[in-house]
C-alpha cells in the first residue's frame, strides 16, 4: 500500500473519531499501532480495497470490539490448557502458497466448550497478526466426523466474523473438509453471514483434494498429510516454537544457497 494512501487514512480516522479517542473507548495501544505501523494500517485499506472512509469505519468497529474484548491483553495465561490440549484448534506449517494454516478439527469440538473457544480463536488470530505482519492465513474446517454435538454457531459466527471484520486481510482461503450431509442445513445458515469477499475465498473439498494446497508433509495426518506433530498443553510455547522452526529453517536455506567464493 502506498504511502500517501496511508497517510490519508490516518487522518481521516483520526479526524473522524477524534472524540472516541478522547473518551476512550477505544485502546490507546490499538490507535498507537494504527498510526505507527503501516502494515497493520495497510490491512484495513487492502481489506476495503483502498476506500479511506470505508477503511476508518472498520478501524473504529474493530476498536471498539477489541477494547470490549481485551483483545490485546489477551495472552497465552489466558487459555485453558485442557481445553487446548484437546487439540481442536491450531496454528501449523503452511500451505502451497506459504500461508500459515489454521486448523479446526470439527470432531474434537463439543458445544459447552464455547467461551475456551473464542478465546483461543481471539488469541490464535492475534498471534498471527503480530508476529507475522501483512501475511495471509489458510483455514482449514475438518468437518469429517461431526455431529450436531460438534456445532457451535457462537464460535463459527466468531470465525466469520474476525475474518470478515476484526482480524482484516489476514485471510488467504477457507477450506471446509468433508462437510456431511446431516450438517448441510446448519451450513445454509452459515452461508447466510459471509460477505462477497469472504463467499469468494471459502471452498469445499474432501481430504484427498486438500493435497492440491498444502504438500503432504505440511499437512496434518487427521487430514491424510504426514505431518505427525500434535499440539501440546501451553498454546504460548506452540506458537513460539512454531516460529522459532521457520526461522531455522529459513536461516539452514539460506546457508545452503549460499555460494562461497574462493
Amino acid at each position: 500500500m502506498d504511502a500517501e494512501s496511508i497517510k490519508n487514512f490516518r487522518e481521516k480516522f483520526t479526524s473522524q473519531y477524534m472524540e472516541t479517542i478522547k473518551k476512550e473507548n477505544f485502546d490507546s495501544r490499538d490507535v498507537t499501532r494504527l498510526l505507527d505501523d503501516d502494515a497493520y494500517a495497510s490491512a484495513f485499506l487492502m481489506w476495503k480495497k483502498n476506500n479511506i472512509s470505508d477503511s476508518a469505519k472498520l478501524a473504529a468497529d474493530v476498536f471498539e470490539w477489541r477494547k470490549k474484548n481485551n483483545v490485546t491483553d489477551l495472552s497465552a495465561c489466558d487459555i485453558d490448557e485442557e481445553f487446548y490440549s484437546k487439540k481442536s484448534f491450531f496454528i501449523r506449517g503452511k500451505d502451497r502458497d506459504g500461508n500459515r494454516i489454521i486448523y479446526f478439527i470439527g470432531k474434537r469440538f463439543s458445544k459447552g466448550d464455547e467461551a475456551e473457544a473464542k478465546k483461543l480463536l481471539m488469541y490464535l488470530m492475534e498471534r498471527l497478526q503480530r508476529n507475522d505482519p501483512g501475511s495471509r492465513v489458510m483455514f482449514i474446517l475438518d468437518a469429517g466426523g461431526c455431529g450436531m454435538s460438534n456445532v457451535d454457531l457462537g464460535v463459527i459466527k466468531l470465525i466469520v466474523d474476525s475474518f470478515m471484520y476484526y482480524f482484516p486481510s489476514l485471510l488467504g482461503r477457507t477450506f471446509v473438509v468433508d462437510l456431511p450431509g446431516v450438517l448441510t442445513a446448519i451450513w445454509n445458515v452459515v452461508k447466510v453471514w459471509f460477505d462477497e469477499e469472504i463467499k469468494n475465498r471459502t471452498h469445499h473439498c474432501s481430504r484427498k483434494d486438500l493435497e492440491k494446497y498444502v504438500a503432504l508433509e505440511q499437512l496434518q495426518t487427521v487430514l491424510g498429510g504426514t505431518d505427525e506433530w500434535e499440539p501440546s498443553t501451553n498454546v504460548g510455547s506452540d506458537i513460539e516454537a512454531e516460529f522459532t522452526k521457520e526461522e531455522i529453517e529459513t536461516f539452514t536455506d539460506a546457508v545452503e544457497n549460499l555460494e562461497i567464493k574462493e
